[in-house]
């Protein structure tokens, strides 16, 4: 069953079961049909093309665009709006579209994209039944979305993603997490063009009938009184939030957060100091895990019957994983390697880039993700760096996110990001960016007398600069390609 028609069941299954709440109000799942059904018929008049934009905030109607662009028999496109307009306008023009669904509030910035831009708020209400679309007989391969990546590193690339990709998330999601229709409440907040939040925000709670409620921005002090009026049981976030959580509950807390189950964080590896800290200041367990788009967000997690703190978990049913070396060879547990994955998760392939396909996914189905990790004895997976990103020290290499690891732990620093920077001798050395606590203070000194402690000489920064703040890609990510542009000028 393609991820449309499981969204179809659970709405004749629950009509009268709530949806999705926001502050203008809420939609049943019978509510959310019929509007999807009416925006079907509306994106089969407007274009002709297969791949169909959405340029939107996290909200209800999203959700309905989706599933009416797969209704129509088409491909949603869910638009990155934190990207450069340089980098939206490749998005476009290479996903051939002439098409976006948006709002009043992206409106300007979607006309200066395509020509055909339908702004569904200056719509008006439809009147009456729409009329019937008959529903397309997707296979679990056909493409479900096409979600382009955060293109830090260079143009964005578009993953195609399946049903059957989506299809196997949600039935792991619900498998590893217990969720309950009947319990369960999620807060959506991260944006849906992210995989991450369109896994578990949308495509899981609307087939499997739990409601969600939608913020349409990140204000923690708004999080928080949400989480107590609507008794959240789940929430789905980032590191980088996690911190800023923190420092508001130090700042205006306490909150009522009892009713949140599991605190489920994905996008980037969530540094230990940060785990304690959090659990320490609002008693939430956190669910650490570690995917990315091309596998459909989840290859590995941590549950809240099965942790192990430092790792993000074992796969999730379904998923291998292994280490290789340069050679590709298999890696002995506790070996440091590139990751690689096979698993129903894995996308079909890069949209119109054969090449980059057939590098990244291999013919028996392993996916490299280029990212760097090691299994334990257990099998759980921990998260060691980009392969990219290695820094090589006279020849050893070096793991910004082991010297990041170390170094957040000291409690002036509220953030911190390593790049290599240029030495005479050794070729290059790391660099540590790093944001202070509000109102804390450490020198540079300092800081690299704590790492010390724990790093052998050659992982010490050999030069720390302290930030107001660190620059941040569109997922919240700290962009080092940014820090690393201002560390190769000096």
């Amino acid at each position: 069953m393609s991820l449309l028609k499981m969204f179809l069941a659970c709405a004749a299954e629950n009509p009268r079961g709530q949806a999705f709440i926001d502050e203008r109000g809420e939609w049943n799942f019978l509510q959310l049909k019929m509007t999807t059904q009416a925006l079907t018929g509306l994106v089969l008049k407007s274009t002709q093309r297969q791949m169909v934009g959405i340029m939107m905030p996290t909200c209800k109607e999203h959700a309905a665009m989706f599933y009416a662009i797969q209704w129509a028999g088409k491909v949603p496109v869910p638009l990155n709006f934190l990207l450069a307009p340089e980098q939206l306008g490749y998005v476009v023009k290479h996903a051939e579209m002439d098409t976006i669904f948006t709002v009043s509030y992206f409106e300007e910035a979607a006309r200066k994209l395509c020509p055909n831009v339908i702004v569904l708020d200056k719509l008006p209400p439809p009147q009456g039944l729409p009329p019937a679309i008959p529903v397309p007989d997707l296979k679990m391969d056909d493409v479900a979305a096409l979600i382009y990546t955060s293109g830090t590193e260079a143009n964005p690339k578009g993953a195609l993603l399946t049903h059957g990709n989506l299809c196997s998330q949600v039935e792991s999601l619900m498998q590893l997490y217990s969720l309950d229709p009947a319990t369960d409440k999620l807060l959506a907040i991260l944006p849906y063009f992210h995989v991450y939040a369109l896994t578990t925000t949308l495509a899981c709670p609307t087939t499997r009938g739990i409601p969600v409620y939608t913020l349409p921005q990140f204000d923690p002090l708004r999080v928080f009184r949400v989480i107590g009026e609507q008794k959240i049981t789940r929430m789905v976030i980032i590191a980088s939030f996690f911190r800023i959580l923190i420092r508001a509950y130090k700042a205006k807390g306490p909150f009522d957060l009892s009713s949140v189950i599991t605190w489920i964080s994905g996008g980037e590896a969530v540094p230990e100091e940060l785990v304690g800290q959090f659990r320490q200041i609002t008693g939430g367990v956190l669910s650490e895990g570690y995917g990315q788009t091309e596998g459909t967000t989840v290859t590995s997690v941590n549950t809240p019957t099965d942790y192990k703190a430092g790792t993000a978990g074992k796969p999730i049913p379904g998923v291998e994983v292994k280490i290789i070396d340069h050679d590709g060879r298999t890696l002995p547990v506790g070996q440091e390697g590139e990751i690689m994955q096979r698993g129903p998760n894995v996308m079909k392939g890069y949209y119109k880039d054969p090449q980059k396909t057939a590098e990244t996914i291999e013919k028996d189905g392993w996916q490299h993700t280029g990212d760097l990790g090691r299994l334990d004895a257990d099998g759980y997976l921990k998260i060691t760096g980009r392969i990219k990103e290695t820094i090589v020290v006279s020849g050893e290499n070096c793991s910004p996110t082991e010297i990041e690891d170390v170094i957040s732990k000291h409690p002036a620093v509220f953030e911190i990001g390593v790049v290599p920077m240029r030495d005479e001798v050794r070729g290059e050395v790391p660099k540590a960016y790093v944001a202070l606590q509000p109102g804390a203070t450490a020198t540079e000194e300092e800081l690299k007398e704590f790492a010390r402690k724990t790093l052998p000489p050659y992982k010490v920064p050999k030069a720390i600069e302290f930030l107001a703040e660190l620059p941040h890609g569109p997922t919240g990510k700290i962009l080092r390609r940014k820090l690393k542009e201002m560390s190769m000028k000096k």
